[in-house]
């Protein structure tokens, strides 16, 4: 069951699988049975796959002499946050890095924590990345430490604008550490939010 789930099986899917595979002396297995199986394999692993993340960075680094990552720790030693840029996207933000847009995801990766990219255009009009995070939460200090990261990975240059949501946090943040730089609202999130504010 565990292999099943590494390879990106859900639990009804392995279900079917392990249900076809047995023999008529054995008891069919839940969907339920499954999930536990899982939840009990990623307890074990809970924070070490993070820690193969940062030796994938820590790898890239040894190829790219311009790649910058950095890592937030709790006191007991495990990861909180992590931010990373590779050279390619560094020597891109001196070209393009007037203007940046930065939009946290939901929790939608495996480590179940906001995925945050910094992203700009280039001259073709194309989206460029200039580096992306995973937080923690979307606390104020969060962002604080992030960005303090993205400055020091790009040769402390502000951009000129920085577009974003409309969270408070984030923007408490945007004014203590790029004080000069025009902070804007994404009209997509204008639009979504509208209502609320008539």
């Amino acid at each position: 069951m565990v292999e099943l789930g590494q390879s990106g099986l859900r639990p009804c899917q392995i279900k079917k699988v392990v249900n076809a595979m047995k023999t008529s002396y054995d008891v069919d297995v839940t969907s339920k049975q499954c999930a536990d199986v899982l939840s009990e394999q990623r307890k074990q692993y809970k924070g070490k796959e993070f820690y193969g993340l940062i030796k994938h960075f820590q790898d890239k680094a040894l190829v790219d002499s311009n790649q910058y990552f950095a890592v937030d720790l709790f006191e007991d030693g495990s990861p909180k946050n992590v931010f990373w840029a590779d050279g390619r996207s560094r020597e891109a933000y001196t070209k393009f890095g007037d203007v940046v847009v930065f939009d946290v995801t939901y929790m939608t990766n495996k480590f179940k924590m906001p995925f945050a990219p910094f992203v700009g255009v280039n001259h073709h009009g194309q989206s460029i990345l200039f580096g992306g995070a995973l937080l923690e939460n979307e606390k104020e200090e969060t962002f604080r430490w992030l960005f303090e990261h993205f400055l020091n990975c790009m040769f402390r240059k502000y951009p000129a604008t920085m577009i974003t949501d409309q969270d408070k946090a984030m923007g408490n943040a945007i004014k203590k550490l790029f004080p000069n730089t025009h902070h804007r609202f994404c009209a997509w999130h204008i639009k979504k939010h509208e209502l609320e504010h008539l």
